[in-house]
């Protein structure tokens, strides 16, 4: 087998289903409408493990769905976040450099987005994404729609995305793992099957020529301020 192909086993995990990735400090904001969903995370303290375990249970979640990811180096890091769905990002204080992460590993990220700069880093990442999908290209209105969907303005419907995302997955991995044919599906899902998956590509597709890694962008901003400043 390719060593560098990305598979759940590779990682000890054995899910087939959907895959939501959050940190500690935000379980008790996703722990509705999840329950039949897996979440990894990145944390291994043994206090943080038995408090979020109880927490998991009293919303009527299964401990044994909650699985944490020892620490290891950033490529193996890097390649780890790529087996997930959906990155569930933090309320009120969002991730930054964790967030730059998971979008360079191609994993889309559902935010709340903020009135304070620390609850707008990702919804900002998102945007930067978003302005130059696809020029020209024909389908380019949908995949700024579906990045869009990843912005949301308020805690309800944040949970009723992240609970459509999932769900999305969840009818996608049983459609392959039944080796149905996508035709053969109810029609009222064909338009949002594995969506995804296409956001995911879409990031994928967007990430290497936008404004987040153009560092030479980011010198000549900085220049440009430092000299205002200086003057």
């Amino acid at each position: 087998m390719d060593e560098n192909i990305v598979t759940r086993p590779k990682f000890s995990i054995v899910v087939t289903g959907t895959i939501l990735c959050l940190e500690p400090s935000s379980a008790s904001s996703h722990c509705r409408n999840i329950s039949n969903k897996n979440m990894p995370f990145d944390d291994n303290t043994c206090t943080t493990i038995k408090n979020l375990k109880n927490a998991a249970y009293n919303f009527g979640i299964s401990p044994s769905r909650i699985t944490f990811a020892s620490r290891t180096s950033k490529g193996l890091h890097m390649k780890r976040m790529k087996v997930a769905d959906l990155f569930l990002d933090t309320i009120y204080y969002g991730a930054h450099s964790t967030a730059t992460d998971a979008l360079m590993a191609g994993l889309p990220i559902l935010t709340l987005e903020g009135k304070e700069f620390p609850a707008r880093v990702a919804s900002s990442l998102l945007q930067n994404l978003i302005s130059p999908v696809n020029h020209g290209h024909h389908d380019g209105r949908s995949e700024k729609a579906m990045l869009s969907l990843l912005i949301t303005y308020s805690i309800q419907e944040y949970i009723d995305t992240a609970t459509f995302l999932a769900k999305d997955m969840q009818l996608f991995y049983y459609n392959h793992l039944h080796k149905l044919e996508f035709h053969k599906m109810n029609r009222q899902f064909n338009k949002s099957l594995n969506i995804l998956t296409k956001i995911r590509q879409t990031i994928e597709d967007n990430m290497p020529k936008s404004d987040i890694i153009n560092m030479e962008l980011y010198r000549e901003d900085f220049e440009h301020l430092s000299k205002a400043m200086w003057e």
